[in-house]
């Protein structure tokens, strides 16, 4: 997994540049950089290319020194810019800063907000921040969600019309299971024991919905209390974390 920030600059600017990837790694922001991250030995275009690639956001720092089109930093930027024409057009991933008052030579970059460090550099840099936190955030809760809806997939798919109450119980508590463990990674959960009764209750919503015979007549409040107790059987059996914990 890449970092947050790959950083794109020109060797003029190295020192201003490394003053902002100072100060965004002291605030938790990974930044990977070719003059820290770079090992003595290593075909520096392959690295640098698949590092872009893996990392979520392209900080560009823009200056008069920078806004040539030569070089390998110019690759970079025609790199990035054709990685954000793949992605879908609320996907931020150019992250454009400028250190002076410079030409942008770019013209995919010129409808795309700027921050610009020569105005006022405190008040800029503290929209950097912002803006990396806020879309770290909002990456974090679509990946969530996409946890989510395929952990309901994987086990709710295999529930048919005449799927018995044993077995349906069993797939909603490995659904359980997976979204809670995943949960308490994120520290939702202090100890294995802590039982989400709000969780148990979307599952058991999600459950109700489906096309079973045995569903048809039961409310969801009766889902729940069921799967509740499918769950608690095998935490208390200590079998929690086994693969095979919820088979027959």
């Amino acid at each position: 997994m890449g970092k947050d920030v790959f950083v794109c600059y020109a060797k003029k600017d190295l020192e201003r540049v490394q003053d902002i990837v100072h100060k965004l790694e002291n605030t938790g922001i990974s930044c990977w950089c070719d003059f820290s991250d770079l090992k003595l030995g290593e075909q520096w275009k392959h690295r640098i290319t698949e590092e872009m690639k893996k990392c979520s956001y392209f900080l560009v720092v823009l200056s008069h020194t920078s806004t040539g089109t030569d070089g390998f930093r110019h690759k970079e930027i025609k790199m990035a810019i054709e990685i954000a024409k793949e992605l879908s057009p609320n996907k931020i991933f150019i992250l454009p800063v400028l250190i002076d008052d410079c030409d942008i030579h770019y013209e995919e970059l010129r409808d795309i907000h700027k921050v610009k460090l020569f105005q006022n550099y405190d008040d800029g840099f503290s929209r950097i921040i912002n803006a990396i936190d806020y879309y770290k955030q909002k990456k974090a809760e679509e990946e969530y969600k996409h946890f989510v809806e395929s952990t309901y997939d994987k086990y709710l798919k295999q529930v048919r019309r005449d799927s018995s109450v044993g077995f349906i119980n069993q797939q909603a508590g490995k659904i359980y299971r997976d979204i809670f463990e995943k949960n308490a990674l994120n520290g939702l959960h202090k100890n294995q024991n802590e039982f989400d009764h709000t969780l148990l209750y979307y599952i058991a919503g999600r459950v109700k919905q489906l096309d079973n015979v045995y569903l048809a007549s039961k409310s969801q409040d009766e889902v729940a209390r069921e799967i509740t107790d499918q769950i608690i059987l095998f935490i208390n059996m200590d079998a929690w974390k086994q693969e095979d914990a919820f088979e027959m």
